[in-house]
Formats: C-alpha cells, sequence, structure tokens
C-alpha cells in the first residue's frame, strides 16, 4: 500500500497551507477590524501603530510560507514582499470605510515591518554572504527603532499625565504639550508669558472660522471624586465668548455623551471655576476621554494663554 504515505504527504500539505491560509485570513481581519479612533490624541496611537512592525513581519513570513511550498518557490521571497506590499498600500486605502483612520505614518510602520520580515528570511535561507547578512541585521535595528522610538515617547508622555493628574494643563514639561492637539487652523505652543501656575502657559491662536480650538485627551480618566474643572486664561484681546466641552467615552458599550457650557472671557486675566456636580446625569464622570475649549460658529481669530488646567474639591476656592 505505498500510496497511503503519499496520501499522507498530501493530506499534511493541505493541513499546513490550510493553518497558514487560516493565518493570513486572521491578520487580514485584524488590521481591518475596527477601532475607536475618533477624537483621540496621537500619543493613544503610539504604540498600537508600532505593532504594525511585528504584524507586517508576520505577515511576509506566512505569505513566504505558503508560496514556497508552491511550484514557484524560486520566487517566493519576492512575491511575498510584492503580496505584503500590496496589503500595506490597500489596507491604509480601506480603513477609513472601516471605522478606523488612513495614516502615512501607519504605512511607513507597514513597510518596516515588510523590509524586517523580507531581511529575515533572506538572513535564514541562504544569505550566507558577511554582506548580506550585515545588511539584514541593519534592517533589523532600523525597523526595531522605527517600531519602539514613537512608542518610549508616547510611555513618557503617559507618564508625565498619570504623574500631574488631576493637573493636566500647567505645561511646565515639554512632554505635557503632547497631550494637547488643535482643531480647524488653530496653533499652539508653550509660552513663558502670562503663567498663573508656574511658569509655562500654551499660547492659542485660532483662527476665524467655526469651533476652532484645542482639546486635551491623554486617556480616560475617573473625575467622580472632584467637583470643580478650574483654569485660567489671559486675553489680550477684546471680549469673546469661550466654549468648553466635557466628553466621556461612553463605557460598557454605550454610546460616548457630552456636556457643554459657555465662558466669558474678558480682555485681561480670567479665573474660571465649572462646577461639575450638577452635571453628573449629563456625563459619566468617572470615564472622561477629553476636554475642549473652542470659540463658536463665525467667531474671528482669536489670541489668548491657557494655564492652570485642573480638577478640585469646590473648598480649594473658598475666601
Amino acid at each position: 500500500m505505498a500510496y497511503l504515505p503519499v496520501r499522507r504527504n498530501k493530506l499534511n500539505n493541505l493541513l499546513r497551507r490550510a493553518s497558514l491560509a487560516t493565518i493570513l485570513a486572521c491578520l487580514i481581519g485584524i488590521l481591518l477590524w475596527p477601532s475607536p479612533t475618533k477624537g483621540m490624541p496621537g500619543i493613544q496611537f503610539a504604540l498600537p501603530d508600532a505593532l504594525h512592525v511585528p504584524f507586517f513581519l508576520l505577515l511576509v513570513v506566512v505569505l513566504y510560507g505558503i508560496l514556497a511550498r508552491g511550484r514557484i518557490r524560486t520566487q517566493a521571497l519576492p512575491l511575498a514582499a510584492i503580496l505584503g506590499l500590496m496589503v500595506a498600500i490597500v489596507s491604509e486605502l480601506l480603513q477609513p470605510g472601516f471605522g478606523r483612520s488612513r495614516s502615512n505614518s501607519d504605512f511607513l510602520y507597514n513597510l518596516s515591518g515588510l523590509v524586517t520580515g523580507v531581511s529575515a528570511i533572506a538572513a535564514f535561507t541562504g544569505a550566507r554572504n558577511a554582506r548580506r547578512l550585515s545588511a539584514c541585521g541593519a534592517g533589523l535595528v532600523v525597523a526595531a527603532l522605527l517600531a519602539l522610538v514613537p512608542a518610549a515617547h508616547s510611555r513618557r508622555v503617559q507618564t508625565v499625565i498619570e504623574e500631574k493628574f488631576p493637573v493636566f494643563g500647567d505645561f511646565e514639561n515639554e512632554l505635557e504639550e503632547a497631550a494637547w492637539s488643535a482643531s480647524s487652523g488653530t496653533r499652539i505652543e508653550r509660552s513663558a508669558e502670562f503663567a498663573s501656575m508656574g511658569r509655562q502657559s500654551l499660547r492659542i491662536r485660532s483662527p476665524a472660522g467655526d469651533y476652532a480650538g484645542v482639546r486635551f485627551a491623554g486617556g480616560t480618566r475617573d473625575w467622580g471624586g472632584y467637583r470643580v474643572l478650574a483654569f485660567e486664561i489671559h486675553n489680550p484681546g477684546d471680549e469673546f465668548l469661550l466654549g468648553i466641552r466635557i466628553d466621556d467615552d461612553g463605557g460598557g458599550g454605550a454610546e460616548p455623551r457630552r456636556y457643554a457650557a459657555e465662558a466669558r472671557v474678558k480682555a485681561g486675566s480670567n479665573r474660571f471655576r465649572l462646577e461639575l456636580e450638577s452635571h453628573r446625569d449629563a456625563v459619566n464622570f468617572r470615564r472622561i476621554a477629553r476636554v475642549v475649549f473652542y470659540t463658536g460658529i463665525g467667531e474671528p481669530g482669536r489670541e489668548y494663554f491657557l494655564d492652570g488646567v485642573r480638577l478640585a474639591e469646590a473648598t480649594e476656592f473658598r475666601d
């Protein structure tokens, strides 16, 4: 019964290919799986973005494993690289349709993972020449740095935010600024002018238009033990109306909710204390995701200095 070993080998090959195909399908599914990226800052995604490197490394290895078992095994590596590159490009083009965001930095991470995978396969499947091995090693080092440096920076930013909470806007540490982002053409920078807490403030220059401003989104935080959102603004120009919005992240599958208020910013220095207690039905103060400061519809360009953004007990402000 000589045909039994042959049939067994064919069955084993079929199972191996099916396994590799299943892994490939899972990888593509993970790449396109919807994620809640709306309104989140870049620092929240530095580490997940860096994970694109090992993801595409594994992808090219799986593709090579599938192709190397067929009749085109001699061309398996370049074909795996081409297919991986096509996945990297097409996946970024398709991501907006799957609830994710398109990103040039993501594509660079994808490309880095592909280069790393191709280099590793070449090194372990016949690259015996010392120069080729050195080139593969250099590629691995560069890819690792591309992945780890932004992730390490993200971790440092997150550490600063966690250490300072419930203060999240005194702007004394340059890393803190990474948790603040501008919208609608607004420009922001740390400034030594008009600081109310420490030596630095955040200079905000918003253009004419609708809802221009800044937001803080340093990760979901528990505001449940605090009663006041306090902040100071210096306005070197005319009086204007500033909107303040507090968003929760939903949590537990619930829809995100928001609470909005307004503050009249007079010329000169202003101290604001937004009482939170009576608004606990509006948002989930146990899961606050972001705070937004913005000007209204049709507002002219504004320049102002924000500082001392913090949570506190109401007793802190009693006379």
